[in-house]
């Protein structure tokens, strides 16, 4: 499999110096738009942790949610974010009409601006691991939650 996804994770991994960590998060909508409109790869959050150890990567840990959001989250555009970067490849197969298309992504559209919708997400997927010999603790990082 190789270090690296999208050649992410070398990089990664070189930043975080001779005794660091690196921390991972599938949650990134510029990512998962880039993924979609690539390969349409929306599970490379299951890859991960093989990513991570191709890396070099010890200890390597996994932690995985399902968030409901509400109130016209960001995450709630998702769909419409997938629906558009894969527009060409649904109209080029034949799943459906542009002017079809168009129509669902519109009441997509009015469906996550209603304030009163709540939706799931999908799989959030966080993965950590250290560089050899920099092992502190087992326990996960300390960080923000996105949501």
């Amino acid at each position: 499999m190789g270090c690296g996804g999208a050649g992410i994770l070398g990089p990664m991994s070189r930043r975080a110096g001779d005794s660091g960590s690196v921390l991972g998060f599938d949650s990134d909508p510029d990512l998962l738009e880039q993924t979609f409109a690539l390969r349409g790869d929306i599970n490379i959050g299951r890859r991960t942790v093989h990513m991570f150890r191709a890396c070099g990567l010890e200890d390597v840990q996994i932690r995985t949610s399902v968030q409901a959001v509400q109130d016209r989250h960001p995450y709630m555009r998702m769909p419409l974010i997938g629906a558009r970067a894969m527009r060409e490849r649904m109209l080029d197969a034949g799943l459906t009409t542009a002017r079809e298309l168009d129509r669902l992504i519109s009441g997509v559209e009015q469906a996550v601006n209603d304030p009163d919708r709540v939706q799931f997400t999908f799989t959030l997927v966080q993965v950590w691991g250290s560089k050899p010999h920099t092992l502190q603790s087992r326990e996960s990082p300390t960080w923000n939650w996105p949501m």
